[in-house]
């Protein structure tokens, strides 16, 4: 069985930093750490939290795999389109089959987590939703505590977002789908205390149009 190497010393922190020039003190200004902490990661005494590793690695312009020693991709664009992904990555079979390291799969399926999920994130962040500081500071803070290890529930949270919102289109001319959204509606406004007339938060009266 393939070995998956992560963090330890197989991490490019250290490589990434060197190729461009860059000391501890200025890479750990730029993501808000300290050059001790930048120091523990390229050593492997310490661990990045995935928000982290995420700013890291935008500073290095590089993919979060990469800069964690799992993939050998280091352009970005490569995880986003599946032909370009193919031909970099798979080693021809025969003239129908190629063969994919699964260091390489599960890199590729991080990286489209990571952009689906903080596409989500971000956008949701900035609407009306979360348009109270207090709610801000409470996602945000959830978010940063996030690790690779939760990956697989990023995954879920996106999924279930498409879903929801699918069902919720075709709840506009489909019987089935809307009595599937009234559900999913009530289960969401029972768990957030909203009634019937609006939710009351923060001195703010929010008023939801019922169908």
């Amino acid at each position: 069985m393939e070995k998956k190497e992560t963090l330890s010393n197989q991490n490019r922190i250290k490589q990434l930093r060197l190729e461009q020039h860059k000391t501890q003190k200025e890479v750990g200004k730029a993501v808000g750490l300290s050059d001790r902490a930048i120091a523990h990661y390229e050593r492997g005494i310490r661990e990045p939290k995935l928000e982290t590793w995420v700013k890291l690695a935008n500073f290095f312009d590089v993919p979060v795999s990469y800069l964690q020693g799992i993939s050998n991709i280091s352009d970005k664009a490569t995880f986003n389109d599946l032909e370009t992904w193919l031909s970099v990555v798979g080693k021809p079979v025969d003239n129908k089959r190629v063969s994919i390291s699964r260091n390489e799969l599960e890199s590729r399926t991080q990286e489209l987590t990571l952009t689906m999920f903080n596409n989500a994130f971000n956008s949701l962040i900035n609407a009306e939703l979360f348009a109270r500081k207090s709610d801000q500071e409470k996602f945000n803070k959830i978010k940063n505590t996030l690790s690779i290890d939760d990956l697989g529930a990023m995954q879920d949270i996106v999924g279930l977002a498409n879903y929801v919102f699918k069902i919720g289109l075709e709840a506009l001319d489909n019987k089935k789908a809307k009595i599937a959204y009234d559900a999913l509606y009530k289960i969401a406004f029972n768990y957030f205390g909203i009634d019937e007339e609006g939710l009351l938060q923060d001195g703010d009266t929010i008023r939801h149009k019922k169908s």
